[in-house]
Formats: C-alpha cells, structure tokens, sequence
C-alpha cells in the first residue's frame, strides 16, 4: 500500500519550526514598530518646533500656553502616533510617551 501524505511526524516537525521561528520573529516585529513610531514622533516634534517659532515671529508675540494651544488647535496632522501630550519648554516641543534619549559618547580610552 503505497499512500501519498505526510506522516503525523512530519507534520508535527513543520509546526515545531514554524512556531519556534515565530517566537524568533515576533518580538523583533514589535520592536521596529515601537522605534518607528519614536523616530516618526522626535521627527515630527522638531518639525513642530519649528513651526511655532515662525508662528511666534510671524504674530510678533512669546510663548505661553495660550498661543502653544491655540497653535495646536490649527495643527491638520497626528504628531505623536501614540497620542502622546505635547508641551513646549525651551524652545523644544516634548512628548510625554517618547523622550529624547542621546547616545552618550564613549570617552577616549
């Protein structure tokens, strides 16, 4: 009797390596979806930025709460993908989800 098919074995082998291969793959997806909404957020916090300040010399007025919310009243696009609360300080616009994180250099050995 000559049967053609895949045993149970082999088919348990196949669901062995998939699985594994997904355990693999799974957190590394997460990962590079968490680093792309944090570059999309820095990116489009420094475009912000420097929209406000043309904002302010446009209106000929400083910073304070009410302009900064008034100009993200008029903002037409997501900043933050995670919907972060943005607040301007020192002439930066911050998010509450995603922070500016700088790589220390490695002093001179």
């Amino acid at each position: 009797m000559n049967l053609k098919g895949f045993t149970l074995v082999e088919v348990l082998v196949v669901l062995v390596i998939m699985s594994i291969l997904s355990l693999i793959a799974i957190p590394k997806i997460t990962n590079y979806k968490a680093t792309a909404e944090e570059q999309t957020c820095l990116i489009n916090r420094r475009q912000i930025a420097l929209e406000y300040d043309i904002y302010l010399l446009h209106n000929e007025v400083d910073h304070d709460s009410f302009h900064w919310n008034k100009f993200l009243e008029n903002c037409v696009y997501q900043i933050c993908p995670t919907n972060g609360i943005l607040k301007y300080e020192d002439g930066k616009v911050n998010c509450t989800d995603h922070t500016d994180t700088k790589e220390e250099e490695v002093p001179f050995l």
